[in-house]
């Protein structure tokens, strides 16, 4: 029994066939149902010019000092004082020269605490002096008002108050009238003229007016 020949043309159709199949199943892709593309990365960028570091400062040499030349010779000024004893008319202006440069550092590193004294001596004062014209007015006890005014003034070397305002009102007017005019008929400073001989600039002085609870 002999086999039926297979026609060429049926067998090259066959062979394409299967080459088809073999390059569809290279090339395709092997993406299954569960496959997820791949997260996108975030980046954060700093401000322009926060990660530049700035260049160090060129360090530049110190001058050397220079040393006077004239050091020796105001050093070898006390050896010829001897020499000139019988001249004493010549050494004379020496002694009012040293005198004020001793003073002057002195009074100029007093002069803050003098200043500081002064104000806690005119703080005291008017504490004093002012409970004698303080008033607090009716309306505003009826009304209860309270409150605290911050005066400024200035005290001059004899003593006198002036250029006297409110420098904080209380919120209330009455209140801020009642405090400038008690300050105003104060007018001095007891004894300042004879502690201080100097102006006082810039002083506060708050005024407190507040309703006590009766028991």
């Amino acid at each position: 029994m002999t086999r039926p020949a297979l026609s060429l043309p049926w067998f090259v159709g066959l062979s394409l066939a299967g080459h088809a199949m073999l390059l569809a199943g290279w090339y395709a892709p092997q993406w299954g149902g569960d496959y997820q593309p791949p997260p996108l990365a975030v980046s954060v960028s700093a401000p322009h010019g926060s990660t530049e570091i700035p260049a160090p400062p060129r360090e530049t040499p110190a001058p050397a000092p220079r040393v006077a030349r004239s050091a020796p010779q105001t050093a070898r000024a006390p050896d010829a004082l001897p020499t000139r004893t019988a001249s004493s008319t010549t050494e004379a202006p020496a002694t009012p020269e040293t005198t004020p440069d001793r003073v002057t550092p002195a009074s100029a590193s007093t002069r803050p605490r003098h200043l500081a004294q002064a104000r806690v001596f005119v703080n005291q004062q008017l504490n004093h002096d002012i409970a004698r014209y303080f008033t607090y007015p009716a309306l505003a006890r009826r009304k209860g008002w309270q409150g605290t005014v911050l005066l400024g003034f200035e005290v001059s070397a004899d003593g006198r108050i002036h250029h006297i305002r409110v420098k904080r009102s209380s919120g209330h007017g009455l209140l801020d009238h009642s405090a400038l005019r008690a300050l105003e008929q104060v007018e001095r400073i007891e004894g300042f003229a004879d502690r201080f001989a100097f102006r006082l600039y810039n002083v506060d002085l708050p005024v407190i007016y507040r309703l006590g609870t009766r028991g």
